[in-house]
């Protein structure tokens, strides 16, 4: 009897101790992402990690904030005159940098004009393209027309008006930087934000605060699934730009994965480089030849729905626009379609082709894209599915080493634009597929121009549609993302933008913790005494 006592006396201190380390984890958040952070540089920034990163440990002139709101951020306040051509930012009163130099209108200057730096522009340059410049007939001479009339008031002139800008200047092409020194921001030492950097090892990177005793580990992970195992080591962590669609085995974890209330696109992005896909006919009889619904059939995905537009629902500013070709077509007139297209591109039955197929591992990537090869199969297309852990994954895509691949986009998941914008001109190297139509970029750029909210929703329309015609992008289906975000991490907050700065997390009090109840003993308590 004593013996059983003593068990059970074990395993009610196993389950009530705090974990190892506990105490001084307490101040540590464990982010796991889906790429390593390689580039600190916030102008040079390219994958949703860094971009993430960026954003702890740069500030600029507006900001998201934890309920996916654009707020302002160093500035207090902007206006815009009535050409909505020049808009005026005011900065916050005692801004520094985090080696104590004043942050000023001067280097909100300096960081524009770097991002355009001729010998090292910004990858998303084009971003900022609405900003007018000088004059000079050397383009290496120009400089952007925004000015500093004193330390605290920001000007920029534009080419025309753009009711977008304050979006756009929360990115980190926008970020400061120091006038003196405009390269200070290089290595992470030397930041504008809450975070610097501590420690570099590989893709991975240590965060500190600046003034409050909290810092941020940046671990790089191959899969949702080494996330999962991984968390369970950490006291506190998060899942950050992680494309997250289902949650393995979540069991008594299930409060650790928390439910966004934005809508996503799980879609297949393709290189337009590529012979055969730099055809149209190839591309529309590959999309033609995918049953969306089938796919959700054969692998179920919560409050998942086929995809028949581009631009999911929810994120909608205007009615229902153009619906793909297939979406009133029945199994067999699909087939028939595609069978006639792809006549159409040269490949007949006995002439067709392999589709190198990428998808990252883990989740539900690779059940997904045995479902599409299944239906491609069906027309005589043949698949070669690679499956790669996340960095690799994306690394992949950049280097356009890809036939067709499953690509997500970071940004605000409530407009048109962010799923818009990144096949566009404006999209840099998220233009993974180097998607080649540049009235797109031109529709996005009379959007923001549009005064009238009726206007820019039918460019956002116009947009979508040439999208659907072109399927330079599979849309597969929409579905509401997850993160892993543990019970003791504050300043989470599901919201429609699917917008989570780290910047605003923090660490529960240990007395505001959950607490691991003991299991309940039997009835009949043994006694503590001698058996003898």
């Amino acid at each position: 009897m004593r013996a059983v006592f003593a068990v059970l006396l074990c395993l009610i201190c196993v389950l009530t101790a705090p974990r190892a380390g506990a105490q001084g984890a307490a101040q540590i958040i464990d982010v796991y992402v889906g790429s390593g952070v390689d580039e600190l540089d916030p102008h040079h920034a390219v994958t949703a990690a860094e971009h993430a990163v960026a954003g702890a440990m740069h500030r600029g002139l507006t900001a998201y904030d934890a309920g996916g709101r654009l707020v302002p951020d160093l500035a207090d306040s902007w206006s815009v005159d009535r050409s909505r051509m020049t808009y005026t930012f005011v900065l916050k009163p005692g801004l520094t940098w985090s080696d104590g130099r004043p942050l000023t209108a001067s280097d909100v200057v300096a960081g524009l004009n770097r991002a355009f730096n001729p010998s090292r522009p910004s990858p998303f340059a084009a971003q900022l393209g609405v900003i007018a410049r000088t004059a000079a007939s050397d383009t290496k001479s120009q400089t952007l027309r925004v000015f500093a009339p004193d330390s605290r008031t920001v000007e920029i002139r534009l080419t025309q008006p753009d009711d977008l800008l304050p979006d756009t200047l929360s990115r980190p092409v926008a970020a400061p930087a120091p006038s003196g020194d405009p390269d200070a921001l290089k290595d992470g030492m030397v930041t504008s934000g809450d975070y610097i950097v501590s420690e570099r090892r590989g893709g991975s990177v240590g965060l500190v605060h600046r003034t409050v005793e909290r810092s941020l580990r940046i671990r790089p992970t191959g899969s949702v699934a080494e996330a999962w195992e991984a968390s369970q080591q950490s006291d506190a962590f998060i899942t950050a730009a992680f494309p997250i669609v289902t949650v393995p085995r979540p069991g008594s974890r299930g409060a650790d994965a928390r439910v966004d209330s934005s809508q996503a696109l799980y879609a297949y992005v393709v290189n337009t480089r590529r012979s055969p896909l730099d055809t149209l006919e190839a591309r529309h009889a590959l999309a033609m030849a995918i049953n969306r619904a089938e796919v959700l059939i054969d692998v179920p995905v919560r409050g998942a729905a086929p995809a028949v537009e581009f631009v999911p629902p929810q994120a909608k500013t205007y009615q229902t626009s153009y619906r793909t070709p297939y979406a009133t077509l029945n199994d067999e007139e699909r087939e028939a379609v595609a069978e006639a297209l792809l006549a159409d591109a040269g490949y007949g039955s006995d002439n067709r082709f392999t589709v190198r197929l990428r998808v990252p591992s883990g989740d539900i990537h690779g059940d997904v894209a045995a479902a599409v090869a299944r239906m491609w199969l069906r027309s005589g297309i043949r698949s070669d599915i690679v499956v790669a852990p996340l960095p690799e994954h994306w690394a992949a895509l950049r280097a356009g080493d890809f036939d067709v691949a499953f690509a997500t986009w970071p940004g605000p998941r409530d407009t048109p634009r962010s799923f818009l914008e990144p096949l566009s001109v404006f999209g840099g190297p998220w233009n993974y597929g180097a998607y080649p139509f540049e009235g797109l970029g031109e529709r996005l750029s009379r959007a923001a121009e549009a005064a009238n909210s009726d206007v820019q929703a039918q460019f956002f329309r116009e947009a979508e549609k040439a999208l659907i015609e072109d399927q330079a992008v599979f849309a597969l289906f929409y579905y509401q993302p997850l993160s892993l975000v543990s019970s003791n991490v504050t300043g989470w907050q599901a919201n429609a933008a699917g917008v989570h700065p780290l910047r605003v997390l923090g660490v529960r009090p240990d007395d505001r913790r959950p607490r691991f109840a003991p299991p309940e003993l039997p009835r009949a308590v043994p006694s503590l005494e001698s058996d003898d």
